[in-house]
């Protein structure tokens, strides 16, 4: 269901799952694909997100910054709003560090939303392989192979906790394929997540919420 990111030995790194055949939607055909979605970011709500298990050898806020980085490229380009989670606030995207399967395996996973995904990653769940060796935390520019730029895996995997597949086009974001670092969202990943989730007005966004409240009081 690519919700998994492969390190292949060499300088190429790829994403597990091979690159799939492209998706057609009705008569449409589409270089990517859309795997699920987040029903409250379509009413116009925000997805909450907290870093649960940081890396403990880099400082938490630096960790930090790159998610909320990434996740602003995706607000950018579509309808969806992010709110950094506080204690008593709902999380829908999780992310951290755990064991996966050691060095030159698979860096990170993400759990597709609407149980989607993989039965055993969990939906908006965004890991990160602690037993890899070399992440790169650098914000003034890309971390260069080996090692594994951070902020490059934790843009791709986003796009899994957000409902997006693999894409057909080299050099996306969200392409199958990781050759080194890539930061930017290129106009495939862009028409995707804006098909997925579309960019609101603000009266369209003031409506929306408007007509959830009255979805949830009963009233018509």
């Amino acid at each position: 269901m690519g919700i998994w990111a492969r390190l292949l030995p060499g300088a190429a790194k790829g994403l597990a799952g091979g690159v799939r055949c492209p998706v057609v939607v009705g008569s449409e055909r589409m270089d990517f694909a859309i795997l699920g979605h987040w029903r409250k970011a379509l009413d116009g709500r925000p997805l909450y997100w907290r870093l649960d298990t940081p890396l403990p050898s880099v400082p938490d806020q630096v960790q930090r910054f790159a998610i909320q980085s990434a996740l602003s490229q995706w607000a950018r380009a579509s309808g969806l709003l992010f709110r950094e989670s506080g204690i008593l606030d709902p999380v829908d995207l999780r992310y951290g560090f755990a064991e996966i399967d050691g060095r030159l395996g698979v860096v990170g996973r993400a759990g597709l939303p609407m149980g989607t995904g993989r039965p055993e990653v969990a939906e908006g769940d965004v890991t990160f392989d602690s037993l890899e060796s070399g992440w790169g935390f650098t914000t003034t520019a890309p971390v260069t192979l080996p090692d594994i730029d951070f902020y490059s895996v934790a843009l791709h995997e986003s796009g899994h906790g957000l409902g997006l597949g693999h894409s057909e086009v080299w050099g996306s974001v969200m392409h199958a394929w990781y050759l080194g670092p890539n930061r930017a969202l290129r106009e495939d990943d862009r028409e995707a997540i804006a098909r997925l989730y579309p960019p609101l007005t603000m009266d369209e966004r003031i409506t929306r919420l408007e007509q959830r409240i009255r979805d949830l009081e009963g009233t018509p």
